[in-house]
């Protein structure tokens, strides 16, 4: 996944930073371009100021007018920023790009030599098919040879609808439901694998 990922924390990253200048360039100058500003003798007119804004003055006047208010105010916002920083480091906050595929599902890629012939891969997904059938999690399951299966998102960051030719096949599985089944749908193609049930088998039951 890393061609479809690799763009994302740059872009990010370019658009926060183009963010920044429309905020404190572009805006400032629109507003100035776009509204008329009329002269102020100091008063309002009649106008009396609302709650809102009387708070909003009496918490930016002090930041505005005291150096050390502002001092205490800035190390204020940093203790704050490194403390979310830390939330994800103890375990209270997790980060992800993706959430985990838990569906009742998965593909079995098959890559022959490319001088395989359709029959010969045919044969190997057959081969491979006709294990599955034995395995209890298994539902049913769909042969695709020398062409991709219907993919979903995994294939189609994995650009797995390109796949064509005689040395290709897709095998795409369905399992019982996740209130069935005795294992998580995202670790029971680990149990599908011969190998694994073979090192179980030798291990003996728990």
């Amino acid at each position: 996944m890393g061609p479809y990922m690799r763009p994302i924390p740059v872009g990010a990253s370019a658009a926060m930073v183009f963010s920044i200048l429309v905020a404190f360039i572009v805006t400032p100058w629109a507003s100035l371009r776009l509204f008329k500003h009329e002269r102020s003798d100091g008063k309002h007119h009649g106008q009396t100021e609302d709650w809102s804004v009387r708070l909003y003055r009496k918490i930016m006047r002090p930041l505005i007018e005291k150096p050390s208010l502002q001092k205490f105010f800035l190390i204020g916002v940093v203790i704050l920023l490194i403390a979310s920083f830390a939330l994800v480091g103890i375990g209270w906050v997790r980060v992800k790009m993706l959430p985990f595929d838990n569906k009742s599902e998965f593909q079995v890629v098959i890559d022959m030599p490319e001088k395989a012939t359709l029959e010969e891969t045919s044969a190997v997904a057959s081969e491979m098919g006709d294990y599955l059938k034995t395995v209890n999690e298994v539902v049913d399951y769909e042969t695709y040879v020398g062409t991709a299966a219907p993919f979903n998102f995994n294939g189609l960051v994995r650009h797995y609808y390109l796949r064509q030719g005689t040395n290709v096949a897709d095998i795409q599985v369905n399992l019982v439901g996740k209130g069935i089944a005795k294992h998580r749908a995202m670790t029971s193609p680990k149990g599908c694998d011969p190998r694994s049930n073979a090192s179980e088998t030798s291990m003996g039951p728990e």
